[in-house]
């Protein structure tokens, strides 16, 4: 396992995660022709906006990272920034200036969409390497979670290379751009392995026997 270094990872976020960030029901809400265009249209601004670039580094215990507690069963940790750059939240802002409300709405769901797919993918990868060395991913957890304070983002950032990805934190410790995700993934021969229920919302294999959400399509909820 490389201890740290930057990935390129494609990601295409998925239609049912962007009308569930919307608050549409999987399977109970029938989407109007209206809506459908204003997602087609806003699925192609969005698209070519995206630049998804993940950093991650591994760790060894002992951890100064987390509450007490937290990685306790853990012999290494995964650490990782993801983010779609700036592009997309610099489009949607001019969205709300031209007074595109829906639209820009729309299109900022695309891009909590693609991050979040980005650190699923991210984190695939992570259970691959670790599985060869023996060890098993843990759950992914992110500072600002329940006993991981957010202050200690800057001592996650001092572990990876964020500054490659032009992720950068205020003095709150909040991350910029805005659509970027900081995670923590313990590591370790005796964990329990997240159950893999979580990524199929974002997964490119439609037909999978094992998936447990199934794929919905705008061509499938109004005509063109």
């Amino acid at each position: 396992m490389s201890t740290a270094r930057v990935l390129d990872l494609d990601v295409v976020p998925r239609e049912t995660e962007v009308l569930r960030l919307l608050g549409y029901r999987e399977g109970s809400t029938q989407l109007g022709a209206s809506i459908v265009s204003v997602m087609r249209e806003a699925r192609a601004d969005a698209l070519p906006l995206l630049h998804p670039r993940v950093a991650i580094a591994y760790v060894d215990a002992p951890f100064e990272l987390g509450g007490p507690g937290l990685f306790d069963a853990a012999t290494r940790l995964a650490l990782g920034v993801a983010t779609i750059g700036p592009e997309l939240e610099e489009h949607a802002e001019r969205l709300v200036e031209r007074r595109e409300w829906t639209k820009a709405l729309v299109v900022d769901a695309y891009g909590s969409a693609a991050v979040e797919a980005l650190v699923v993918a991210a984190n695939a990868q992570v259970c691959e390497e670790v599985a060869a060395a023996g060890l098993v991913a843990g759950r992914r957890l992110s500072p600002g979670y329940p006993r991981w304070p957010i202050e200690q983002q800057r001592a996650l950032f001092d572990r990876v290379d964020a500054p490659s990805l032009r992720v950068a934190l205020n003095e709150a410790s909040v991350m910029t751009p805005r659509k970027s995700i900081s995670f923590g993934i313990p590591l370790g021969s005796h964990l329990v392995a997240e159950s893999p229920e979580l990524g199929c919302r974002f997964c490119a294999m439609l037909d999978c026997a094992y998936r447990r959400h199934a794929p919905t399509s705008l061509d499938e909820s109004a005509p063109e």
